[in-house]
């Protein structure tokens, strides 16, 4: 019983000790995605192969401003290629350097609840081709806002592994212009999203956080 009443008290105190989320310590982590589509439409005698493919890359560094509330940074990067019958049909990249703010809130055992709130700037270029001529070439610039909540659980003192429900509200807003071949406007679109992504429709995230300091 003494054994018994020694492990669980230890136990205790590692998740206790795992909970520490304190003012000062560094707060690392990021995100990396790629991924690869091919579709084939019957069209005799030769069928065509569309080829999707995309790579999305997002660190993310931050610091504990005080227990439990983080403040930090994030630069997202992403390219996106569409190919048809072996050409180039549409080339994408974005950049988008952000601010975020998180905040825990501690539900006992090294659990936790957080809200998440992400400001970035938004760079955005895409080219669209005719085989392999030149049609037109689209840059925008604008902002976007994404607020989601998660849970986390302390794994020892120096990781957090965290499920969320990435995009569950977002706002974004592009101003674009649009060039032809001779790299003259013409056209000017100005887009604003918002979106509630419920009922279902909102990607789960599973990851998990580097804590760095005491």
């Amino acid at each position: 019983m003494k054994k018994i009443a020694l492990f669980s008290a230890g136990l205790l105190s590692v998740a206790a000790v795992n909970a520490q989320l304190n003012k000062g310590r560094i707060f690392l982590g990021g995100s990396i995605t790629s991924s690869s589509t091919e579709n084939t439409t019957v069209n005799n005698p030769n069928n065509i192969v569309t080829k999707q493919s995309a790579f999305v890359i997002d660190p993310t560094i931050g610091v504990f401003a005080k227990e439990n509330l983080v403040v930090g940074i994030n630069v997202g990067f992403s390219k996106a290629k569409t190919e048809a019958a072996g050409n180039t049909q549409q080339e994408q990249r974005t950049i988008a350097p952000g601010v975020f703010l998180r905040r825990y809130y501690p539900l006992g055992k090294s659990f936790f609840f957080y809200g998440h709130g992400g400001l970035n700037y938004i760079n955005q270029k895409s080219e669209t081709f005719n085989g392999t001529t030149p049609v037109n070439e689209v840059n925008g610039n604008g902002f976007g806002l994404t607020i989601f909540p998660g849970v986390a659980y302390a794994i020892r003192k120096n990781f957090l592994l965290e499920v969320s429900l990435r995009n569950l509200l977002t706002a974004n807003y592009v101003s674009s212009e649009i060039k032809n071949p001779n790299n003259i406007v013409t056209a000017k679109t100005n887009t604003f999203n918002l979106g509630v992504n419920g009922g279902g429709g909102v990607p789960l995230s599973i990851g998990f956080n580097i804590l760095l300091g005491k």
